[in-house]
């Protein structure tokens, strides 16, 4: 049987790597961070529109879920 914290850290890990993807798609903008790890996030299905207040909301306003892990921590300086 697996352990489940491996499972989740590997979910994590294809959010991370998503988000990052998403950002150099958009041409490395600053501060849009939580944008595209809400975005990795709901192609993953970790979250909807509705768990989110509707509609998307403005990065400001989006935290990620899983912990203290963000795409501020793999987007290189």
């Amino acid at each position: 049987m697996s352990d489940p914290g491996q499972a989740d850290e590997a979910i994590l890990q294809k959010v991370r790597e998503r988000a990052y993807q998403l950002w150099e798609t958009e041409g490395r903008p600053e501060g849009r961070d939580h944008e595209f790890w809400f975005r990795a996030e709901q192609e993953a299905g970790l979250v909807t529109g509705e768990e989110r207040g509707g509609e998307q909301a403005p990065s400001s306003d989006l935290e990620p879920d899983l912990g203290a892990a963000r795409t501020d921590d793999i987007l290189p300086s």
